[in-house]
This record gives structure tokens, sequence and C-alpha cells, in this order.
């Protein structure tokens, strides 16, 4: 699942597209394959764009596999960490001590091998979200 994810972001990257939502409710899977669904936010600079639609996408084209990273890395560690996925604070806390390379010694190995791939990512994308979900707006969303 980690290296689909990262493929697919990798080729909506090289062919200038942002999906933007791509989140696991958007995924589907058919013969062992990642498929993204519903592409209602998806933005490239061949669309014709407004000079600031433009801008957007030039200072967010790592989005998807940033947000990828962060969708991943919090399943994990809400799924095998005993991680309250409701409690967002001492998630994102928790992400964050990883992206600092503090793995907990009781995680298990292959999902420590996920999350400290991924953790950085993870980490900014969590703290972004949870800026704009408490109305801190930065200028290149504005």
């Amino acid at each position: 699942m980690e290296r689909q994810l990262m493929e697919t972001t990798a080729f909506l990257r090289d062919r200038d597209l942002l999906h933007l939502d791509a989140h696991f409710a958007n995924m589907r899977v058919a013969a062992d394959r990642i498929y993204l669904t519903d592409w209602g936010l998806a933005l490239s600079p061949h669309f014709d764009l407004t000079p600031a639609e433009h801008a957007f996408f030039q200072a967010n084209t790592n989005h998807d596999t940033d947000y990828a990273s962060m969708r991943l890395v919090n399943w994990l560690v809400t799924s095998t960490c005993a991680l309250p996925p409701t409690d967002i604070p001492t998630r994102n806390a928790y992400v964050e001590q990883c992206a600092n390379g503090h793995i907990p010694p009781d995680v298990p190995a292959h999902v420590a091998a996920i999350v400290t791939r991924h953790a950085p990512a993870a980490a900014r994308m969590n703290a972004l979200y949870w800026n704009l979900f408490n109305g801190d707006f930065p200028a290149a969303v504005r």
C-alpha cells in the first residue's frame, strides 16, 4: 500500500496534476492495485487557471505526496500504537515525536519503518491542517 500510494502521487506530480483529496475513502482497489476516485478538487496548470490559481498550484506541488504520507502515518499510529483516533492533539504530538526520530520501541518493526519514512511529512501536514482547523489560513490558501 505504501509503495502504491507513493507511485500514484509521483505519477500525478510527473504529469502536473494535483488530486488534493487522496484520502482512503477516495481510493478503490481492483486486482491488487489502488486507484484514486473523486477528482472534484483536481488541479493542473494545463487547466484554464487564473494567476492566483497558477501560484497555488506551484506552491502546492508536493501536497498529494505529503497528504498521502499524513493519512498513512495517522492511520498506522492510531490503528497499531493504541492511540485514540479522535484525540487529534495526542496523535499529532506522537507523529511529531516520530518525525524527530523517536519511534517508541513497542511499535512493530514494519510499522516503524513506514512511520520513519513518512513521519516528517505527516507532522508538517498535521500541523498545517490543525492550523487551518483553528482558522489560521496561510497566505498561500487565501
